[in-house]
């Protein structure tokens, strides 16, 4: 009784707060319980059936619902922690003079948790005085990010309006905003697209909110997981940043949150809602000095056509401009990265890498990419960050991004590939700065710091539970997959607690090795786009 008095107060206070964010008309007619089927068939017989809709918006205690025109479907939010009671509701539809609404189909029948789980659909009417239709409302347990533009989304920004409803709370935020498409291969090769919000206020300047599941934000990502069949793996490779590296000051772990969106009124699936890296924020962390001498680079597929400036190597990635200080060229600041890249002589590239290279960086980040076989953040995804000292040495730095293609994909029938990055391995595989005992210790500390298989097990697991529960996994495969996709946490775990296994291996193998490592060598090793093969190591007999 309790909880149900505070449910209220809480839901009745968001109302308000809604109310005065979103101009809405005061008459809002509430959605009327069920009626009998000879009080529906009197409607009808008195009416004439309308071609459209009579009801196209609808709230919960003044929270927005999602809304799918060609279904004629409304998706109502209620949270996964109902259990088999219903929540109080108050169903309104707002600006609806002289419509009338009340449910056909008597919801309470079923327990509330079976209801968002398996996706019941439930059937309403909707009449005035001359006509009426009928329409449909799905609960669900998921936060709900719906997208209203007054134009279809594409890559160039359009001004409209973001509501996030996050649950049977009544949490709700409700904001101006510019809108646009955002991604590189997926927004080339995938019909499920991915999103890019920057709250505003009142389409200029920028606004700051604080955003279910997320914290305060300024801007959101809606990233759509069209490569990612397990729904999980940039969500995890989020999550297990933030567990092991929380107290990163610059750069650190992005929040992560599941939802569903909505788009002008079209249902648009199951997203994780992320949010960017402020560049000019992260380096003003830098003693305040990096915002105005550093730049940074982001390596992208050179096929992909971009909007952003990009170099292409020689032999290798394109290199994307996503900030440099004024005065400076383009790319400037990742010229010593590249004369590395193509120096033949051990040398050479020797000083030249502990001259420019910040080599902590450098192994830390490929322990991450080796640990979560990150297959598509070797020559695409990483940022390169090219920082000046105090000493006005320019040296790199690296940072993970867009994870989505790792854990489960492309780590061979025992998880032992190696995903080849030139440079980084290189640095390993002549021992730079003794990079090959630092390597092994680096993936100690990061065990010791949580990256563990029982924090991917809890992780994945309760994102089994999660995306079951609220029913969102069965819509998105049955809107954009077939049926041969199923939420996989356990192959996760399994292929996990193999690349742990791996890698206690392969760090003790590298810290002990004198000479050449096959697999490390890029002078002998047969070059391939995304990894080289582990054979060799698997038949060092010492093992």
């Amino acid at each position: 009784m309790k909880r149900l008095i505070l449910l209220l107060e809480m839901a009745l206070l968001l109302a308000l707060i809604a109310a005065v964010i979103v101009l809405r008309s005061p008459y809002a007619p509430a959605v009327e319980p069920m009626r009998e089927m000879e009080e529906l068939w009197a409607i009808e017989d008195a009416r004439e059936e309308s071609d459209m809709p009579l009801v196209t918006a609808l709230e919960n205690f003044g929270v927005p619902l999602g809304y799918d025109r060609e279904s004629n479907t409304f998706y109502c939010t209620l949270g996964l922690d109902n259990g088999d009671e219903w929540p109080e509701m108050k169903l309104t539809v707002p600006d609806a003079k002289g419509v009338s609404v009340c449910f056909v189909d008597d919801y309470s029948y079923d327990w509330c948790a079976d209801a968002i789980a398996e996706g019941y659909s439930y059937e309403l009417m909707a009449y005035n005085d001359t006509h009426y239709s009928y329409f449909y409302i799905v609960f669900t347990g998921l936060p709900q990010v719906i997208l209203h533009a007054d134009a279809e989304l594409s890559l160039t920004e359009t001004t409209g309006e973001c509501t996030i409803a996050a649950g049977a709370d009544g949490s709700v935020k409700s904001a101006a905003a510019r809108l646009r498409m955002r991604g590189d291969g997926s927004f080339r090769y995938l019909d499920k697209k991915s999103y890019k919000v920057e709250f505003s206020r009142g389409g200029r300047g920028s606004a700051t909110y604080q955003v279910p599941g997320i914290g305060a934000a300024d801007e959101l990502i809606l990233l759509s997981m069209g490569f990612d069949d397990t729904f999980m793996h940039d969500k995890l490779s989020w999550d297990v940043l933030s567990h092991v590296f929380a107290d990163k000051e610059i750069f650190p772990p992005r929040p992560t949150a599941y939802c569903e969106v909505f788009v002008n009124d079209q249902y648009a699936g199951l997203y994780v809602m992320s949010t960017p890296f402020d560049l000019d924020v992260e380096l003003t962390r830098e003693n305040g000095e990096g915002l105005y001498h550093d730049s940074i680079y982001r390596t992208t597929n050179p096929l992909i056509i971009k909007e952003r400036p990009v170099v292409i190597a020689q032999d290798g990635p394109a290199y994307e401009l996503f900030r440099a200080p004024d005065g400076r060229e383009a790319f400037d600041g990742i010229a010593n990265y590249l004369a590395m890249r193509d120096e033949t002589d051990d040398a050479a590239f020797a000083e030249q890498a502990q001259k420019h290279l910040d080599i902590e960086s450098t192994l830390l980040y490929t322990v991450m990419l080796q640990a979560m076989a990150l297959t598509d953040n070797t020559t695409k995804n990483m940022y390169i960050w090219e920082h000046v000292g105090e000493d006005g040495v320019a040296r790199y730095r690296f940072e993970l991004w867009d994870m989505d293609l790792g854990w489960d994909r492309d780590i061979g029938p025992s998880g032992d590939y190696w995903y080849a990055n030139k440079v980084h391995d290189r640095v390993i595989n002549q021992d730079i700065g003794g990079a090959r005992t630092r390597f092994a210790q680096i993936w100690e500390e990061v065990k010791a710091r949580g990256f563990t298989l029982s924090l991917i097990e809890q992780l994945v697991y309760q994102y089994e539970d999660e995306l079951s529960r609220s029913g969102a996994a069965a819509r998105e495969i049955a809107l954009w997959w077939d049926d041969s996709v199923y939420l996989r946490a356990e192959t996760i775990v399994q292929r996990a607690q193999m690349r742990i296994g791996w890698m206690d291996m392969v760090t003790g193998y590298i810290a002990q090795s004198e000479g050449d490592i096959p697999f490390l060598d890029v002078g002998t090793r047969e070059e391939k786009h995304l990894y080289a093969t582990y054979d060799e190591l698997t038949q060092d007999e010492s093992l």
